[in-house]
């Protein structure tokens, strides 16, 4: 017999616009709007502090949108 595969139903948007002084606003769906601002800085060469990220008010968290990795210590 088969396995099921989980699969999140939330989708995931961005949208990025450029502001009056030279930063940018982030309208994203993440959970973890502080790691899109980080990300969208490096990629477009900006410092952290001119890149503003917003997330709308949403449902629960299911834990799809944001993965964090625990990290195992050795035997």
């Amino acid at each position: 017999m088969g396995g099921q595969e989980h699969f999140y139903l939330e989708g995931q948007a961005c949208l990025v616009e450029p502001t009056e002084d030279g930063g940018m606003f982030v309208h994203t769906s993440s959970q973890h709007p502080s790691e899109v601002q980080k990300l969208v800085a490096e990629v477009l060469g900006l410092p952290i502090h001119e890149v503003q990220a917003e997330v709308r008010r949403m449902g629960g968290g299911f834990g799809g949108k944001e993965r964090r990795r625990r990290p195992r210590k050795p035997p």
